[in-house]
């Protein structure tokens, strides 16, 4: 019998191979590097080979504070970095980089990403380099892209970039036709944090004729080969947020008393996109939001806040992945966009019990999802889409989730995200008296405390976490063993492969790669998880 069903596996990996074969991009290797299909970006055609100045990198605890620190983190991808003779080689371009970044503390408000500032400067013999393109990547995470964008006419390129605290390092590529600089830049040391990343790239040969023989179908500036939208001028990068590909956002909706520290009151699972124009600004915003889990007798809404004004789609999705709702209109504006809506009712009359919504108990009837031992109840999920009317810089946008907020009906007040809102005294609105949340954030897969027991009974390590002010235990949420998995609804149980056969299957909208991926799970289960509980991970 296992011979029988060795031999479907077989058939089954020579028939994802043959499938994938031809492709653009073989997603076999991404199975083996880890790389989604839409993150992957080119790899670079040559090396510049860079000498690094180090100047005056200031350690802060605001951006204004400029006392000094030597940052002895950079590499590069050179073939020999070990002498400064490189700025004299023939393998391509060479240069000469100055560092002036800044680190500090960072006010612990119990997010668990970071958001980090930075201005990259390209100069050659001639002055500012004009339409170089700087990534930012995740080089723990086979080089995601994070940010990408163009230097201006002065040669400088501003934003910043939204990470998972525990992330320790990224990578800055600047890349003029063939050649790609990197730098690797040191997130974390010695309990701070990089807070500026700022940094001037000086080639000692001119490089436009370099950029100028990059293959450009849109005439945006981005070459194809790094360009998501290589046909689309207004868009030219498309990031997952997070890198993961998941998010879990978990709410207790007792505010503004105390909560019980379940987390478990509105959980979502949450998985945001933003297109990026050539400019590095946002261009467009699209999530996918599902309700996973509602541990309260209350009944609620989710909105979401965005500037600026724009175009809306929402469609809704019942429990049988049905098409629910559909609502597409523009908005003057982008505040109190609802995520599960029902028709456009709701913009001109804003009554919230006017049937224009869905409430939480509506899209996952009763105490749903936070007990043990019970079938996981099926619930609804919405995907949304804003298209700005102006582009919108990554300084004027919250991180992602962006200000996703719950208001609660019976009580009348709106449920936000730590470290967004502040009275006159400085003081966060959404910490309790002890400093404690009524929302947090989990930047990838989590599985949230049964109802009545408390975070810290479920992931151990998340007191320490928080008492140290987030400098200890930063993937808190990763850490736990089988006794604190007696305290969690396990909702996410699902293998590697399983899990690349669901995402590949989704990338391809295709109902054969869903088909491999509940099949492959269902054998794998028969053979290696048999005789097991059912969720032990």
């Amino acid at each position: 019998m296992k011979k029988h069903i060795f031999n479907i596996i077989g058939g089954i990996l020579i028939l994802f191979l043959i499938t994938s074969c031809g492709k653009k991009k073989n997603p076999f290797l991404l199975l083996l590097s880890g790389v989604t299909e839409s993150s992957q970006t080119a790899p670079a055609k040559g090396n510049v080979p860079l000498t690094y100045q180090e100047e005056n990198t200031n350690t802060s605890t605001a951006p204004t504070d400029n006392s000094n620190n030597q940052d002895n983190s950079i590499s590069t991808n050179q073939n020999d970095s070990s002498s400064s003779s490189n700025t004299s080689s023939n393998q391509g371009l060479s240069g000469v980089v100055t560092v002036n970044d800044q680190t500090g503390q960072v006010e612990f408000n119990f997010n668990t990403t970071i958001t980090v500032n930075f201005t990259i400067t390209v100069l050659d013999p001639s002055g500012p380099v004009n339409n170089a393109t700087v990534n930012i990547t995740d080089p723990s995470n086979a080089n995601t892209i994070i940010f990408q964008g163009l230097t201006n006419q002065n040669g400088t390129i501003n934003g910043n970039i939204t990470i998972p605290t525990a992330l320790e390092n990224v990578d800055i590529n600047v890349i003029v036709g063939p050649y790609n600089a990197v730098q690797t830049v040191a997130i974390q040391r010695n309990g701070e944090y990089t807070i500026l990343i700022n940094r001037q790239i000086v080639f000692n040969q001119e490089v436009e004729e370099q950029i100028n023989q990059v293959v450009d179908s849109d005439g945006d500036g981005i070459a194809d080969e790094l360009d998501s939208y290589p046909d689309d001028a207004t868009r030219s990068t498309r990031i997952i947020l997070p890198n993961s590909g998941v998010s879990i956002v978990a709410y207790e909706d007792l505010f503004p008393n105390k909560g019980d520290a379940d987390f478990n009151d509105v959980v979502l699972q949450v998985t945001n996109e933003e297109d990026l124009n050539a400019e590095g600004k946002v261009v467009r915003i699209r999530g996918k939001y599902k309700l996973l889990a509602k541990g309260a007798g209350y009944a609620h809404v989710i909105f979401l806040n965005l500037p600026g004004k724009g175009t809306y789609h929402a469609k809704v999705y019942n429990e049988n992945n049905n098409l629910a709702s559909e609502v597409s209109l523009h908005l003057d504006s982008l505040q109190q966009l609802p995520i599960f809506i029902r028709n456009d009712r709701f913009f001109t009359d804003r009554n919230i019990n006017n049937s224009s919504l869905y409430f939480t108990n509506q899209l996952c009837s009763g105490m749903c999802n936070v007990y043990q031992n019970r079938p996981i109840t099926p619930s609804y999920t919405a995907e949304i889409e804003v298209i700005f009317d102006e582009p919108q810089s990554k300084t004027q946008l919250t991180s992602s989730p962006y200000d996703l907020y719950v208001y609660v009906n019976n009580t009348k007040k709106e449920i936000h995200l730590p470290g967004l809102y502040k009275n006159n005294q400085g003081k966060d609105l959404y910490l309790d008296s002890d400093g404690f949340p009524w929302a947090i954030v989990i930047p990838v897969e989590w599985n949230w405390p049964l109802e009545r027991n408390k975070i810290q009974d479920a992931y151990p390590f998340f007191e320490n976490w928080y008492r140290s002010n987030g400098v200890e235990y930063k993937d808190w949420y990763k850490r736990f063993d089988d006794n604190a998995k007696t305290h969690q609804f396990l909702y996410f149980n699902i293998s590697p492969i399983t899990a690349y056969f669901l995402q590949f299957g989704s990338l391809q909208q295709s109902l054969i790669w869903t088909f491999l991926a509940i099949f492959t799970s269902g054998i794998l289960v028969f053979l290696f998880i048999k005789g097991r509980t059912k969720y032990e991970i």
